[in-house]
């Protein structure tokens, strides 16, 4: 390794040894809990939350037709007296569809809120500068590789409550610098951890709603000393698309100090200004929907852009501002 990479290399190491492959509990991760306890796991956010998906209704047919089919889902009912099990697709398609005109806006509420978007404070807590998942300097992404979600519509009881448990594993990965053939998929990703999380809505029409966020754990993909060798292939492969300050060509901004800060080239600082930036609209149309009722077709987007054997996908569910 030349001098570049190899303080490339301990930054990253750094980083990994300290924030996601640590045995010990890490203080970022001690941060982040506290965070979601005190700003998000309050009985105001959880009202906010019942009068953001109480503005939208089209939520319930997305989940019904769009995330049903591909996500793990369990639906609790009363069937007369007795109480139902639902685990397939048409089962629990059929029971809302049946159902619909007699289910009050408590279970109504539940549905729309019984998908990916109730994930979007979750993401928002665990990503960027000083977080568990850091886009910047290193490309570090978060996707969802499994999400599971357990609907309760039992009448209450002493020990029930209606509401959604929604839990996900987020894999955490970076560019590896070495694309190769698995299962016949190419892959050019390093898995470097899975954060597991878990989330409680109960929403309640007298200012009762409850809501609890939680990271489970963090769990370790890579083992160092072992796995440094895929360390220094990725620190190589960054090396390639991270330019010295010195090649960068002055500026009169603020966008300057923040190239050299992270020794960014400036189509790599562009593209990363770009997901900034996009990720900035969607979280404004995120909360401006809160505010409206608007309620665009969900679907999915894709932005992607690729250099050198780099790929950063950023996915997102429009579910987020339907």
């Amino acid at each position: 390794m030349d001098d570049r990479e190899r303080k490339i290399h301990s930054q990253l190491l750094a980083y990994l040894k300290n924030i996601l492959l640590s045995d010990e509990n890490p203080a970022v991760l001690s941060s982040t809990r506290a965070m979601l306890k005190s700003k998000y796991n309050t009985p105001e956010h959880a009202s906010k939350l019942y009068s953001h998906y109480k503005s939208k209704p089209k939520l319930r047919s997305y989940t019904l037709e769009k995330e049903l089919p591909r996500m793990d889902y369990v639906v609790h009912v009363n069937d007369g007296e007795e109480e139902r099990k639902l685990t397939t697709t048409n089962s629990i398609q059929h029971f809302f569809t049946q159902n619909k005109e007699s289910q009050d806006e408590i279970e109504d509420i539940i549905l729309r809120a019984s998908n990916q978007s109730i994930f979007a404070d979750m993401m928002d807590v665990l990503t960027g500068d000083h977080k568990l998942i850091r886009p910047l300097p290193f490309m570090v992404t978060g996707v969802v590789s499994h999400c599971q979600f357990h609907i309760d519509l039992r009448d209450k009881t002493e020990n029930t409550r209606k509401g959604v448990t929604a839990r996900s594993t987020l894999l955490v990965s970076m560019p590896s610098g070495n694309v190769g053939n698995t299962g016949g998929k190419v892959s050019n990703r390093l898995n470097l951890a899975k954060i597991h999380t878990h989330i409680q809505f109960y929403p309640s029409t007298d200012n009762g709603s409850q809501v609890q966020y939680e990271i489970c754990s963090v769990e370790p993909l890579l083992q160092l000393p072992r796995d440094d060798y895929l360390i220094c292939r990725a620190t190589k492969s960054l090396s390639r698309d991270l330019a010295p300050s010195s090649n960068i060509v002055p500026r009169e901004d603020n966008q300057n100090s923040k190239v050299q800060e992270y020794q960014v080239s400036p189509i790599m600082f562009l593209c990363s200004q770009a997901m900034q930036h996009v990720d900035t609209l969607i979280k404004e149309e995120f909360d401006k929907s809160k505010k409206t009722s608007s309620s665009d077709k969900p679907g999915k987007s894709i932005f992607q852009f690729r250099m050198g054997q780099v790929q950063t996908r950023l996915r997102f569910d429009s579910a987020k501002s339907a």
